[in-house]
């Protein structure tokens, strides 16, 4: 149990004002009516237990004159009447994963108040909240082999019918199936998941996995089974399937659109003329998940004191405005040449998309790819995706008086000349996968390059004072 406001959207809308939802044949009132009087929620699960205290007259200190009963509004709508002055308690039962907004009005017979045969209402008590959140998040992984429905608590509309669990047979066994017998005719029948929870995270595609076979019959076309999912009070079709021959396992692939920070159920649904048209539909190996958006347009430079620069975009999400994104952690991965592996050097909280890496080494070359991540509303990492890389990035020094070198020619075939220098220096020569292929120290001038194969290189050249990164193309 839960007393918050809530963080994201009501699974209840909001319909109607408390002005403006009256019963019939009851008035507005017009004069002051004392409401119920400390108005508490607590739950269990799928259950709100609301109590309330009696009105009090602030003159008398006792309970008002004409008081009839209570009425109970759930996200602004009434939801239910309590027609006992004395009966201060209400359940809500059987509510769905989400956010949930009491108040309680009392009523009134304003026959005591010189308006006989009326009846009015109090201005409400609360409002106050209930969170029936999820214990459980994604992925949602049912393989069946509890051999139960109700392990995952799977549920049916209306009822079970024909589904079952097999427990010899599936991709591997045991696998859920919805068989022939006993006979049905213009039957529907339902599997459904308990209601899955996105936490909120918008920037995120959801997905559905499943493996399915039809073991057919006559082959009739008649009877289907289609894929649903549930969201915003409404079952929307995947796809259908229908009775057309015997399909072997078949592995399937569905994106769930629009379920980013919403709750929705996944139903398999089988319809048909008659039961006896079909052998079995077999549904195994179910698997929702989802996966976090990368950041957007990663970008790199040297700045004049020799750092790298990063830059990036957020990644897209349902919601663009800056005020109802989840919250967002990010990494900055870097491979340093010619190392084999990328290491973590950086991590942050919260929505910069600019990262200063000063601890480069002037004239090597990096790779870097940076991970954006979201935190769920407990602010635990639920995900992270990752950026493209940013390649073979060089990283140059400032100079107070930097000599010109100038290196030529490119393409070259088999030499290159380097002009400028008149004292010791260390040239390498590197490929475009960050490995030294030749290197010299000296007063150089010229680097055969006749035995290399034809490719993008890059020359290094460093002295005392300076480094410098020219772009070298050998060419036969």
């Amino acid at each position: 149990m839960k007393l918050i406001l809530p963080p994201f959207s009501f699974i209840c809308i909001l319909l109607l004002s408390f002005s403006s939802v009256l019963s019939a044949g009851t008035t507005k009132k017009s004069v002051y009516l004392p409401p119920p009087t400390n108005l508490q929620v607590m739950g269990l699960e799928d259950v709100a237990m609301l109590t309330w205290e009696k009105p009090v007259d602030t003159l008398s200190g006792n309970t008002p004159a004409g008081l009839l009963g209570y009425k109970v509004y759930r996200c602004d709508v009434l939801h239910h009447s309590v027609g006992d002055p004395d009966s201060l308690v209400f359940y809500d039962v059987s509510l769905e994963v989400g956010y949930y907004k009491y108040a309680v009005t009392a009523v009134y017979d304003m026959s005591y108040y010189g308006s006989p045969g009326d009846t009015s209402e109090s201005d409400p008590a609360g409002p106050i909240y209930y969170n029936y959140y999820c214990s459980w998040k994604l992925p949602f992984i049912e393989p069946w082999d509890q051999g139960s429905f109700t392990f995952q608590e799977w549920s049916f509309d209306p009822v079970q019918g024909n589904w079952g669990i097999l427990m010899t047979y599936g991709n591997p066994a045991p696998t859920a199936y919805f068989h022939s017998a006993p006979d049905q005719s213009n039957y529907s029948y339902r599997m459904k998941t308990l209601t899955q929870c996105t936490y909120g995270y918008l920037c995120a595609d959801y997905y559905l996995d499943f493996d399915l076979k039809l073991k057919d019959s006559l082959m009739t076309g008649t009877e289907k089974l289609t894929v649903q999912f549930y969201r915003d009070s409404i079952w929307h079709d995947l796809a259908t399937y229908y009775n057309n021959g015997s399909q072997d396992w078949a592995a399937e692939h569905f994106n769930l659109p629009g379920v980013a920070d919403k709750f929705f159920k996944i139903g398999f649904l089988a319809e048909g003329v008659d039961s006896r048209n079909l052998g079995s539909w077999y549904v195994d190996n179910i698997y929702i998940d989802f996966n976090c958006h990368p950041p957007r347009d990663p970008e790199q430079e040297s700045d004049s004191a020799g750092n790298v620069v990063l830059r990036w975009r957020l990644p897209e999400c349902a919601d663009p405005s800056p005020d109802t994104l989840p919250g967002f952690f990010y990494d900055i991965y870097r491979c340093h040449h010619p190392w084999t592996s990328f290491q973590k050097i950086f991590s942050g909280a919260g929505k910069d998309t600019v990262f200063v890496d000063s601890t480069v080494v002037p004239g090597d070359f990096y790779d870097y790819f940076i991970g954006e991540g979201q935190l769920d509303i407990e602010h635990f990492p639920v995900c992270e995706a990752y950026s493209d890389t940013l390649k073979n990035i060089l990283v140059g020094t400032a100079s107070v008086n930097p000599v010109k070198i100038v290196v030529f020619p490119s393409p070259a075939s088999a030499f290159i000349s380097i002009r400028g220098l008149s004292t010791v220096a260390t040239a390498e020569l590197i490929n475009s996968s960050g490995q030294v292929v030749l290197q010299s120290t000296g007063v150089i001038d010229k680097l055969s390059v006749q035995d290399l194969p034809t490719g993008l290189y890059f020359l290094r050249v460093t002295t005392e004072k300076q480094t410098v990164v020219r772009k070298i193309i050998v060419q036969r």
